[in-house]
């Protein structure tokens, strides 16, 4: 059984061979500018058995790295086929040392970014493994930095985590003021239930009723406002940006403030300046006084008036 398995085996490494001798001892039709020319100066993929010339193939390499597009997203060019290139092949075709690193890189920390336990070091940008949810903890093994996973700042300890300290303060502003409104909302209830009961004109009924509305209205868009910041979060890193649709970190080390997210596919501009990524909501995050919500309704419509 051993044997015929090697036999086997042997058979189609055999088959294999021999069909890549023919190929390459033919002249061939590169499939992207269709150039005739011998088999030998194609390079045909592994996976789906596409081929191309070698300087088509090359040329397509680099501008797919160039566009943020590695690892599994590095795709045979053919329309409509989704095997991926071998690493072997792509080195194999660019025959750059300091390319094919870069493109060994990306893949590596494009990968780490998919993994929900692993965080980055803010200065080296060094791959951490985090402990449990529970811990805040995290050590970088290069330089043996100790720093808070959640805010990136120096590890407070035992203490609070500022940014957890932010949201529990966000938490209670915002139970108040729902309870606050459940509590005008009750009143302007009774009020209209009341002036139903006694039948009054129907001037005070309608009265009564948009009063009534209001407070809904009110309610939900405070509700709103409140989840917003709670759910924001600050940028406090060095090199990167984050995607502002799915939030992964993204390295830019040249080129136009064009990017393209490959996680999410969405297209946005790179920010110049090297001060933080910040929003509208973000300095009512590092504001640790009790701010109004009112106050911060207010300073939204200004944005959003002078936006």
């Amino acid at each position: 059984m051993e044997n015929a398995k090697k036999i086997f085996q042997y058979l189609i490494d055999y088959n294999q061979k021999r069909q890549e001798e023919v190929f390459r001892n033919r002249l061939q039709s590169c499939s992207i500018c269709t150039d005739i020319i011998s088999g030998i100066d194609c390079i045909r993929l592994h996976r789906c058995g596409h081929f191309y010339c070698r300087t088509c193939l090359n040329h397509y390499i680099r501008m797919t790295l160039d566009n943020g597009k590695f690892g599994e997203n590095l795709l045979c060019p053919r329309d409509h086929c989704k095997q991926v290139l071998l690493p072997t092949e792509i080195k194999q075709t660019i025959q750059n040392e300091e390319l094919y690193e870069r493109y060994e890189r990306l893949t590596l920390k494009h990968g780490l970014e998919s993994m929900k336990d692993i965080v980055w070091r803010p200065r080296c940008q060094s791959p951490v493994i985090s402990g449990p949810d529970d811990d805040n903890l995290a050590i970088c093994d290069r330089c043996r930095y100790t720093f808070c996973k959640k805010c990136y700042e120096t590890f407070h300890s035992q203490a609070m985590c500022p940014k957890d300290y932010l949201i529990e303060q966000m938490k209670l502003q915002k139970q108040k003021e729902l309870e606050r409104l459940q509590r005008e909302k009750e009143a302007a209830l009774a009020q209209f239930t009341k002036t139903k009961a006694h039948k009054k004109s129907l001037q005070e009924q309608n009265i009564a009723t948009q009063r009534y509305r209001k407070i809904i209205i009110k309610l939900s868009e405070q509700n709103s406002l409140l989840q917003e910041i709670l759910t924001a979060e600050r940028i406090n890193s060095q090199g990167i940006q984050y995607c502002p649709q799915c939030h992964i970190a993204i390295e830019k080390n040249g080129g136009c403030s064009h990017m393209h997210c490959t996680r999410c596919n969405f297209d946005f501009t790179w920010q110049t300046t090297q001060e933080p990524i910040t929003t509208i909501i973000t300095p009512y995050l590092e504001n640790e006084d009790f701010t109004e919500v009112e106050s911060i309704k207010e300073e939204f419509n200004k944005a959003a008036y002078l936006g």
